[in-house]
C-alpha cells in the first residue's frame, strides 16, 4: 500500500504519541533504519492501551496482510494489536472474525 516503499507521504501517518520528533509515527515504516537521530521505529511516549498508529490511504482500499516489527537497537515492540477502519477518519469499526474484534498477538 505503500507504508514501505514510501508512498504514503509522512503526513499521512499519525499517531496517538510520540517519544518526541526523533521517534515520530512516520518511522513506523518496515525495515526503516536509523539514520542520525532519527530512529528506525516510531516510539510512543506512553506506554498504555490508548496508543494508536493511523494510516491515511487517501481512498477506500483492501488490505490483504499486514507486517509489524520491532525497533531494531532496542528491546521495544508492540505485544497485541486490533486494526480498525474507516471512511471519513471519525467513525471507526473494528476489524472482525466470527463477530468478535480480532486481536492479534505478536510473538
Amino acid at each position: 500500500m505503500g507504508m514501505q516503499s514510501g508512498r504514503i507521504k509522512n503526513h499521512k501517518i499519525t499517531a496517538a504519541s510520540s517519544w518526541d520528533r526523533y521517534h515520530g509515527p512516520y518511522l513506523a515504516r518496515l525495515n526503516r533504519r536509523r539514520r542520525g537521530r532519527y530512529m528506525g521505529a516510531w516510539s510512543a511516549k506512553y506506554n498504555n492501551h490508548f496508543q494508536w498508529l493511523q494510516c491515511d490511504f487517501g481512498k477506500a482500499a483492501k488490505i490483504i496482510k499486514m507486517s509489524i516489527q520491532g525497533r531494531q537497537d532496542l528491546n521495544q515492540w508492540v505485544t497485541q494489536y486490533y486494526v480498525t477502519r474507516s471512511l471519513d477518519a471519525v467513525h471507526f469499526m473494528h476489524y472482525k472474525e466470527r463477530n468478535s474484534i480480532k486481536v492479534c498477538e505478536t510473538y
